[in-house]
């Protein structure tokens, strides 16, 4: 850059940080391809990704920063990353509207639709016709289902079998279960039917902090959140 530039290079981004990312806008060419310009923007406002260079919507950290602030800012994502399954997961858990600029093979996944509709539940009119009418994907389903996906933030619970024992009417046999979780153990009585999804819920209900769990079961098997209607009884056979 001549001094001229690094003058105005120096101008945009004390401009980025008072008003926003959104005066990349205004920025010369030269400045709207300068990715520390384009980062500091994108940070501050991922719609700022529609005003930088080409190359630089080809910039996977950029990008990413842009839909960690914006979801919808995907539309403005090269293709490759609308088709790069963590950059979009990323995007959904801001904004589930943004799956409309997933790829089609992402809008196909499962797991990826979820993340969409635990956001916002409308957000299922973009995922492909056959996942459509999915029960599990429904929102109700999904507004239920506190197992976290991957990557998620959520309180790590490490689930171990203590002992098995009559139930208070003596009909049905329960999982007496020990949860560990940030250094705090906890005895959880569960039905012997019950299934992972009702002991996220269990979990959660005691921990107020956390709406979604990861759960560490025996054999250091992580479930996703697909996994929810999977009988309990069978990670402790």
């Amino acid at each position: 850059l001549s001094s001229c530039n690094e003058r105005d290079r120096a101008t945009i981004l004390r401009a980025v940080r008072q008003y926003g990312g959104g005066i990349l806008e205004f920025a010369a060419e030269v400045l709207q391809d300068d990715r520390e310009v384009v980062l500091a923007a994108v940070r501050q406002n991922g719609w700022a990704l529609a005003y930088a260079a080409e190359k630089l919507q080809r910039d996977r950290e950029i990008v990413f920063e842009a839909v960690r602030q914006h979801g919808e800012a995907l539309r403005y994502a090269a293709e490759e990353l609308r088709k790069d399954r963590e950059v979009v997961i990323e995007a959904l858990r801001q904004n589930g509207d943004a799956l409309r600029h997933a790829a089609e093979e992402l809008r196909r996944d499962r797991e990826v639709v979820l993340e969409a509709v635990r956001q916002n539940g409308e957000a299922l009119f973009y995922a492909a016709e056959e996942l459509q009418s999915d029960p599990e994907l429904q929102p109700s389903i999904v507004f239920s289902n506190a197992i976290a996906g991957r990557g998620a933030h959520a309180r790590v619970f490490t689930i171990r079998e203590l002992s098995q024992a009559e139930d208070s009417h003596h009909q049905n046999r329960q999982l007496v279960l020990s949860a560990l979780g940030l250094g705090s153990g906890r005895i959880v009585y569960m039905p012997r039917d019950a299934t992972l999804g009702d002991l996220a819920c269990t979990l959660v209900d005691r921990h107020e902090d956390s709406n979604l769990v990861f759960m560490v079961m025996p054999g250091d098997l992580i479930p996703g959140p697909l996994d929810a209607p999977k009988p309990l009884a069978e990670f402790f056979l």
